[in-house]
């Protein structure tokens, strides 16, 4: 099934020779997330998989397995092997393990899964622009697949290997495992600095490549990383771009911007207190010129793989991470003129981490003015 599934050409056009050992298969079931957060939860079902995968690709590196990651593949050929509708329950990407061998000109047929689940609820609640966004980014014949693979224009990060860990034992850090089992969301921070040396090295192993169906090697990146310093060592509070080619910080604007980071992740402290904030953007429209609409998923899920590995890096490190959801055009704003043209497309914060017991606090919206 794994061969079908990840290398059969009637899934992956253009790899029907060669398969791996085992494939992992990530669905999302829509609703579970959609109760809550309606369609945008439809993102979340991404950044969710991106964290999964964090943790995936460094234990397959520490493994020393190959592991690419491939969003490129039949929708519904796929849906119906695993037994999930594509309505309810859809396939995300799929995960070969190990070294691609050489397969026999033809295999058996396999059956689709056909298992009894437990419901989840007593209720479900359909969403149909979930499911209407899902469908319009198909894949549905080996040739469109084909014209698909690739990438954007090959852009430098620094050309690590991406088979070295990604965890930071060398530098005093917790190994992986431990670092997995710690890691979680960080709920409150305690308003105290970080080292530079320390956002740095999370910053250094989060954007280190990956092999990917829709990368041209392990240097690309579809998204661009900005970054609102509230507190670290040595480096002036303020906002700033992440420059490609090295972990470097470009200064756009200086001064206290505490109050926009809550502001900007809905109005929550979490972002105020944090240390940094890391703010996902990408050009959307170019992307989409080149991959279609099944662009839009590619983004965010690489988005959520680069915030997994802030997780990994910052929990190996002592520190807190967490996710957050936020207000999209006021982030645009925020960062242009740099970020013009640009689209919203994930957040993490950073920082030292504080065990408190109390409900979740808000601050006000900034005064007008403040961040231009």
């Amino acid at each position: 099934a794994g061969h079908q599934i990840a290398h059969g050409d009637r899934y992956l056009a253009g790899e029907g020779g060669r398969g791996s050992p085992a494939t992992l298969a990530l669905t999302a079931i829509f609703w579970r997330s959609a109760w809550k957060y309606l369609a945008r939860s439809y993102r979340y079902c991404f950044w969710d998989s991106g964290t999964i995968l964090a943790n995936l690709l460094a234990t397959a590196t520490s493994a020393g397995l190959s592991a690419p990651l491939v969003a490129g593949f039949d929708d519904r050929q796929l849906d119906h092997l695993l037994g999930v509708d594509g309505v309810r329950e859809a396939s995300l990407c799929l995960v070969p393990l190990g070294p691609s061998r050489e397969l026999p000109p033809t295999h058996p047929k396999v059956p689709p899964l056909d298992l009894e689940t437990l419901p989840l609820s007593r209720e479900e609640v359909a969403y149909p622009p979930i499911q209407a966004l899902h469908h319009a980014s198909y894949l549905d014949d080996p040739e469109r697949i084909r014209r698909w693979k690739g990438s954007l224009s090959r852009r430098p990060d620094g050309g690590e290997d991406p088979a070295s860990p990604l965890v930071l034992v060398e530098d005093g850090g917790r190994p992986l495992g431990e670092t997995i089992l710690r890691r979680g969301s960080t709920r409150h921070f305690r308003r105290t600095p970080i080292a530079q040396d320390q956002l740095r090295a999370i910053l250094r192993y989060a954007t280190r490549g990956f092999e990917a169906d829709f990368l041209d090697g392990i240097d690309t990146r579809l998204v661009d990383l900005y970054l609102i310093m509230n507190e670290v060592s040595e480096v002036p509070p303020g906002a700033y771009h992440l420059r490609a080619t090295k972990t470097e910080f470009e200064q756009l604007k200086e001064g206290d911007f505490r109050q926009w980071a809550g502001y900007l992740g809905l109005e929550q402290a979490l972002p105020a207190d944090a240390s940094a904030v890391v703010f996902f953007l990408a050009d959307l429209e170019r992307v989409l010129r080149r991959f279609g609409n099944r662009g839009y998923r590619i983004a965010q899920l690489e988005a959520g793989i680069l915030g997994g590995r802030m997780y990994l890096a910052a929990y190996a490190l002592g520190l807190g991470a967490t996710g957050l959801t936020f207000y999209d055009d006021e982030i645009v704003d925020f960062f242009s003129p740099h970020a013009e043209g640009k689209d919203a497309i994930f957040m993490v914060a950073l920082g030292k981490a504080v065990k408190v017991r109390s409900n979740v606090r808000r601050v006000a919206a900034p005064f007008a003015g403040e961040g231009s």
